[in-house]
């Protein structure tokens, strides 16, 4: 990354900005709700079968939640779904804290990491491959003169009229 260079660090504040106007737009809207008080709505991870070299899949959903943050991961987050890969998590429990209307809230989730997955055997390698298929000359692509023919519409205007018999409200007694 060059100091220099103001296009390098576009993404970062666009990314930012983004950020501030999903808070924002959360604040305005909670704002205006009688309850204030952040909720659990969905809140599921794995708990059985965690690899130290695997994913983990954090669902939550609170009401009246701005934003999420990982104090000890230092990530912020608006998605409801968060992955982490474990083999970059050097902790043992995950400290989600959910910030709302002038309110906090702190969730321990405990992240052990039961099994180690030996993949050195997965990996694929291919020697002395050799296909049947030779080109010769060049491929060219044409493709076929396109034309469109749009015919000339009129709109024709219309008089409409209805003819009625003038009627008295005693008429219809």
């Amino acid at each position: 990354m060059n100091i220099l260079l103001f296009s390098d660090y576009v993404p970062a504040i666009k990314s930012k900005i983004k950020f501030a106007f999903i808070v924002t737009g959360r604040f305005v809207k909670v704002l205006f709700t009688p309850k204030k008080r952040l909720e659990i709505v969905t809140l599921k991870y794995g708990i059985k079968h965690q690899f130290d070299n695997s994913y983990f899949i954090l669902h939550h959903k609170f009401n009246n939640a701005l934003w999420y943050s990982f104090h000890s991961l230092r990530v912020k987050s608006t998605s409801p779904i968060t992955v982490f890969d474990t083999q970059n998590i050097q902790i043992d429990t995950i400290r989600l804290t959910i910030h709302g209307f002038f309110r906090k809230k702190n969730i321990n989730i405990p992240l052990t990491k039961e099994f180690h997955l030996r993949n050195d055997s997965f990996k694929t390698t291919i020697l002395n491959l050799t296909t049947g298929i030779k080109f010769i000359g060049k491929i060219s692509i044409s493709s076929p003169d396109i034309q469109v023919f749009i015919p000339n519409i009129k709109v024709r205007k219309s008089n409409l009229n209805i003819q009625h018999s003038t009627f008295n409200s005693s008429n219809f007694l």
